[in-house]
C-alpha cells in the first residue's frame, strides 16, 4: 500500500461516519507507516510491501498523503468525542502534530521567497541550484485554510494563497483545452518550466 490510498479510506470513513473502519484504518497506518526516529516523526512513510512479512520499502514522505490524513483527522475530531479504541491518541492532537512537521519539514521558498508545501523533502533542489519541484495536484488551498483554523499558524494562509499561484500561473500558460503539467520545476512565477515525460503534462 502507499500512504496516499490510506489518506482516501480514512477520508471516506470519515465523511460517511463510520467510526470503527476509521480507527481500524488509523490503527494500522500509524504502526505500519509511521516515520519514528526520522524526520518529521509524525508523517508517514509513503510505500508498504508485503514482502518479507511486511515492511516500509520507501520512508519518504508523499505530502498529499499526509494532508489528507490530517484533514481526515480534523473531521473526525469535530464527527466524535474521542477514538473508540483506548489504544489511538485524541485525533486532533494527531492531525496537529502532521501539520506542524509539514510546515517544518516541507516547505521550501523560491526565488522571490514565496513558501511553497513539497510534495516532499526531496523535491527542495535550490542547493543544485534547480529549484525547487512541485506537484500542482498535490495542493489544497481549501484544507490549507482549516488547517490554519486548527492550528492558528500563519503558514497555511500563505501555503494556501501560494498554491492559487501555481494554479493560476500554469492554467494561464496552457493552450485552451491542453493540460496542465503535472509536475513542475519551478523557480518562481516568472520562471518555471514542465517536468518529466512529456513536458510533465498529465494525460
Amino acid at each position: 500500500t502507499v500512504s496516499e490510498g490510506q489518506a482516501y479510506t480514512l477520508l471516506r470513513a470519515a465523511w460517511m461516519d463510520d467510526q470503527p473502519t476509521f480507527d481500524r484504518v488509523w490503527r494500522w497506518t500509524r504502526t505500519h507507516l509511521t516515520r519514528t526516529g526520522r524526520e518529521g516523526p509524525a508523517l508517514l512513510a509513503w510505500h508498504w510491501s508485503p514482502a518479507d512479512g511486511g515492511q516500509v520499502v520507501d520512508w519518504n514522505a508523499a505530502t498529499d498523503a499526509d494532508v489528507y490524513v490530517a484533514l481526515a483527522l480534523l473531521i473526525a475530531a469535530e464527527r466524535w468525542r474521542g477514538p473508540s479504541a483506548a489504544d489511538l491518541p485524541a485525533y486532533g492532537v494527531s492531525a496537529r502534530a502532521m501539520l506542524t512537521d509539514l510546515a517544518d519539514q516541507a516547505v521550501a521558498e523560491d526565488d522571490r521567497l514565496v513558501p511553497f508545501l513539497l510534495p516532499g523533502a526531496w523535491a527542495d533542489q535550490r542547493a543544485e541550484g534547480r529549484g525547487l519541484v512541485l506537484n500542482p495536484s498535490y495542493l489544497a488551498p481549501a484544507s490549507y485554510r482549516l488547517f490554519y483554523r486548527a492550528t492558528a499558524d500563519q503558514r497555511w494562509l500563505r501555503l494556501a494563497s501560494s498554491a492559487y499561484d501555481v494554479l493560476e500561473t500554469e492554467c494561464e500558460s496552457s493552450a485552451s483545452g491542453a493540460a496542465v503539467p503535472d509536475w513542475v520545476r519551478w523557480w518562481s512565477s516568472n520562471r518555471w518550466s514542465p517536468e518529466g515525460p512529456d513536458g510533465g503534462r498529465s494525460s
